[in-house]
């Protein structure tokens, strides 16, 4: 199967696979990404994509595309490790939440991880429509040189005093 196709074009109209289906397709793309495989993580999504998270808030499989690329530009060893894929159980949407650990290193913060939760609603081919990405940038943050110091005295004075 080319890379740009996704398995959901394979299938005859009407016979999109089941959402945990889809899900399971992309959490395993995720977890195995690169920079060259990219293109099979975009066929898996629609030409409409609305992607967030702490940083971007896009439309659109090239600008999707782009933050992508512009992660592997700036990170080495980039790693999601995919804990949990959980489908909703609903007629209304087609979707679900995967729970995942992101890993990576720069020159600037060194090696860092942290985890998080993506909601992936589907459309009616099982292609993502919307991917949103709930994390902490704060443990981003955490690993930048003078900002380090900065959040984890802002956490100690936030954090309830028993």
């Amino acid at each position: 199967m080319p890379a740009e196709q996704s398995p959901s074009k394979t299938l005859s109209p009407g016979s999109a696979p089941d959402s945990e289906t889809c899900l399971r397709c992309y959490a395993d793309l995720l977890e195995s990404l690169t920079v060259e495989s990219l293109p099979a993580l975009i066929a898996l999504t629609s030409q409409q994509i609305r992607f967030s998270d702490p940083f971007h808030r896009i439309e659109g499989q090239d600008r999707f595309r782009a933050v992508m690329r512009d992660m592997f530009t700036r990170l080495d060893g980039v790693c999601f490790s995919v804990h949990q894929v959980a489908p909703l159980a609903s007629d209304a949407m087609r979707g679900g939440f995967l729970h995942w650990t992101f890993a990576a290193s720069s020159k600037l913060t060194g090696t860092f991880s942290f985890e998080g939760t993506s909601r992936i609603e589907l459309d009616s081919e099982g292609l993502v429509r919307v991917h949103e990405d709930y994390w902490d940038s704060a443990a981003l943050y955490r690993h930048i040189p003078g900002l380090g110091v900065l959040f984890r005295w802002l956490q100690r004075k936030a954090a309830c005093q028993m």
